[in-house]
């Protein structure tokens, strides 16, 4: 069991990350006939932050490796830090550079998606295939199921999703030739996000959106399962409990037996999972709420 942001990671400032390092909120008030615009992705993770920073808001588990790993609020906001300066220096990511996100359920996945959101990508997410992007991409970033099949691709940026973050260096496994490796790279960029927040508006509209369809408060634990098909169930797994000052859990591999004792150790208490994919544990813990 690992926690990230504890010891093994290395980072500098880990636990927790200097207070500039999470950003002010914008200049509030009234303004002449004026109403506030929606906020991007990036906002509404910040705002958590600044609500809260230590409570845990994605707690992730792999029920093959019996992995589980937690990220802080400002754990979560460092990884995204220092991804969107890599995103910016290392791989020249402005907005509207294209990119394809081809990982699991997997906490670098929800680390990626808000970076690219922060630096304004046009991103277009899929569950890992065997098949290689539809579409052409100025990046693209993939676990290590599909290095066979990227290996003669260049300007890509392989995500080995190893225990404790180590990427391929750590785990003594050599990229070919033109790939980066994410876990090693990105350790070096700063703790502070070094660019502006150039995302749009429309993941957090949906992502509010979804949170006031939901009744999702502060006290809610959403649990999520299974692969990421699309932008839109991090919307409704990752930023509608953001939006609400919520926190999310997610499993890779979904195992009924497993996902039940999950469920009563976290504290669930709403799910995107139906029924039958999470029968309703027994005991204290609660009802669950099945969101449609």
């Amino acid at each position: 069991m690992i926690g990230v942001g504890q010891s093994g990671l290395n980072f500098p400032t880990y636990p927790n990350p200097v207070a500039p390092a999470i950003p002010s909120p914008p200049p509030s008030g009234p303004t002449s006939g004026a109403t506030s615009a929606p906020p991007t992705a990036y906002a509404l993770l910040s705002a958590a932050c600044r609500r809260d920073g230590a409570r845990p808001r994605l707690t992730w588990y792999d029920n093959d490796t019996g992995e589980r790993a937690e990220l802080s609020g400002v754990t979560l906001l460092n990884w995204v830090h220092k991804t969107a300066n890599f995103m910016i220096d290392e791989l020249f990511v402005e907005p509207g550079v294209s990119v394809s996100l081809q990982l699991p359920r997997h906490w670098l996945t929800a680390v990626w998606w808000l970076a690219a959101h922060t630096v304004g990508a046009h991103l277009e997410v899929a569950a890992p295939s065997s098949e290689l992007p539809a579409g052409s991409f100025d990046v693209a970033v993939f676990g290590p199921d599909a290095l066979p099949q990227f290996a003669a691709v260049e300007h890509l940026v392989a995500v080995a999703l190893t225990p404790m973050a180590t990427g391929f260096v750590g785990a003594g496994r050599p990229l070919p030739a033109g790939m980066t490796d994410f876990e090693t790279e990105v350790r070096g960029q700063p703790d502070a996000f070094v660019g502006s927040d150039d995302g749009s508006t429309d993941v957090g509209s949906a992502a509010l959106d979804r949170a006031r369809q939901w009744s999702l408060t502060s006290k809610d634990r959403l649990l999520a399962a299974g692969p990421v098909n699309g932008a839109d169930d991090l919307v409704r797994d990752l930023l509608a409990p953001l939006a609400a000052d919520a926190s999310c859990v997610w499993i890779r591999n979904p195992e009924a037996g497993k996902d039940v004792q999950h469920a009563v150790t976290e504290h669930v208490t709403v799910t995107t999972m139906t029924a039958p994919e999470l029968p309703a544990p027994g005991g204290t813990s609660g009802p669950i709420r099945y969101l449609t």
